[in-house]
């Protein structure tokens, strides 16, 4: 038997730290979510030279780094991006515990891509994992920020209300990728039109032009010798 050091977020929204003992950090990590807390770190305690030390930490608190370590096949797209951010965020402001909201999204969503985003996360929030990490670890489409704002939420009990700002970030973001596209759309029109068309009087009309006006025995004028 093992013990457990927890820190969880309550109903209420209050934080509570305490230990558990618990055959695995799964088992500890189950039995904290049947009281309805949402785990937010859990660090196995051992003991050694007549003190408990921690050995293993699964979350710190501190801001996600990148990780080349999630699975290349599970990135999303933009639009799956935010309608996983989006239902998450509907389930979790429902009063749905987390890995419940997961476990929904990754069952019953009709995207392949966010059905194993959602399983691969639930899969590491049951183990203790904090959401922040989990979603890096099981997809690139979370870069620090997304991690780093879904991290806040977790510590200030608002990540339903974090979520739902990010879905209406990356929805605006969409907007202005969108305009962006069509605002260079024209220009580059021009700027390809332009090139063919120079192209064309350089290497076929000029030519051509010379040598019916070398046949009638004239000469170009000098700008039309030198292009």
């Amino acid at each position: 038997m093992a013990s457990f050091r927890y820190k969880v977020l309550q109903k209420d929204g209050s934080l509570s730290e305490g230990i558990l003992e618990a055959p695995s950090r799964g088992v500890a990590t189950r039995a904290l979510n049947e009281k309805g807390w949402q785990v937010l770190s859990m660090s196995e305690e051992k003991e050694k030279a007549g003190k408990k030390k921690a050995v293993k930490e699964v979350s710190t608190g501190q801001p996600v780094k990148n990780s080349s370590s999630a699975p290349i096949e599970n990135r999303l797209s933009s639009k799956q991006l935010v309608q996983f951010t989006e239902e998450l965020s509907d389930l979790l402001s429902a009063g749905v515990q987390l890995d419940t909201s997961l476990q929904s999204i990754g069952k019953r969503s009709e995207s392949p891509a966010i059905g194993r985003v959602a399983s691969a996360c639930y899969d590491k929030v049951r183990e203790g994992v904090p959401l922040a990490k989990a979603l890096r670890l099981s997809s690139t489409s979370f870069n620090d920020l997304y991690c780093n704002l879904v991290s806040a939420g977790e510590v200030s009990g608002a990540l339903g209300d974090i979520l739902k700002r990010q879905v209406k970030y990356l929805n605006t973001l969409a907007d202005l990728k969108g305009k962006l596209t069509t605002a260079l759309i024209y220009p580059s029109f021009l700027i390809v039109s332009g090139v063919a068309v120079s192209a064309m009087f350089t290497f076929f009309l000029i030519p051509k032009l010379r040598r019916l006006v070398e046949s009638t025995g004239g000469k170009l004028p000098p700008i039309a010798r030198i292009l």
